[in-house]
């Protein structure tokens, strides 16, 4: 495996040299390629150990940068995508016959997003191409949630990571057949909140609340007797 994390530059360059990607996604750690290069295409599916009748996601920069691969779409359908992209919703749309056969199965649909993630947009910036993305862990195991073990899993020499922040999504990406509008899997847009993000809100709060009542005593030209309390099972605050 490459020996040092790569930064959003060099992991450009990695995808276009033909090689592995460990990247940071909405919510989980993923791997990924340059989608229209099969030999990175196929070595994918055998770092993941997965099945070849399962596709993958394909991210991607806009719908431009995929409009000669897929069939042609009406207003609705372009407006529809405007609602959803970017972020965590998945469109499966029908291809076209100028699709690279190992990009094919036999829905006749490939699955596309465009990301809403910070890391990711900034990597479309130096990569002009489509991605695969997939989760980076065995086929059928849990995720990874932790860079290390990532790199121990994936210990190959055409492996790197793009090692930047991974996003808060808990569920996977929506997923909407375009055609029909019909939602095959929900999920997308839940949140999970960290510790750190806890503590900040609440030191928030808590200031807030002292500023009002400097604020009140103030005005009053009195004081109030203050009574910082907490509960073990978590929360906490001001009486006054």
């Amino acid at each position: 495996m490459h020996n040092n994390s790569l930064d959003v530059f060099s992991s450009a360059d990695w995808l276009a040299e033909g090689k592995i990607l460990l990247h940071p996604t909405e919510g989980v750690w993923g791997i990924g390629c340059d989608a229209l290069n099969e030999s990175s295409f196929l070595r994918v599916y055998e770092l993941k150990k997965r099945p070849r009748n399962k596709s993958f996601i394909l991210l991607i920069k806009s719908y431009e940068a995929v409009q000669k691969y897929i069939k042609n779409l009406d207003k609705i359908d372009l407006n529809f995508i405007n609602t959803v992209w970017p972020g965590p919703t998945t469109l499966l749309v029908d291809y076209n016959d100028k699709t690279p056969d190992h990009l094919r199965n036999d829905s006749g649909k490939i699955a596309l997003r465009v990301s809403n993630h910070y890391p990711i947009i900034q990597l479309f910036k130096s990569f002009n191409g489509i991605m695969v993305s997939t989760s980076a862990n065995i086929s059928g195991e849990k995720n990874i949630d932790n860079a290390g073990k990532l790199i121990k899993i994936f210990n190959q020499e055409d492996v790197g990571l793009y090692n930047d922040k991974l996003g808060n999504n808990i569920k996977p990406s929506r997923i909407i057949d375009l055609l029909t509008k019909k939602v095959l899997r929900e999920g997308g847009g839940v949140q999970k909140i960290n510790k750190d993000q806890v503590v900040e809100v609440r030191n928030f709060l808590l200031e807030l609340q002292n500023n009002i009542i400097s604020m009140i005593c103030s005005y009053d030209n009195s004081e109030f007797n203050k009574d910082n309390w907490s509960r073990d099972e978590g929360g906490g605050g001001i009486t006054c």
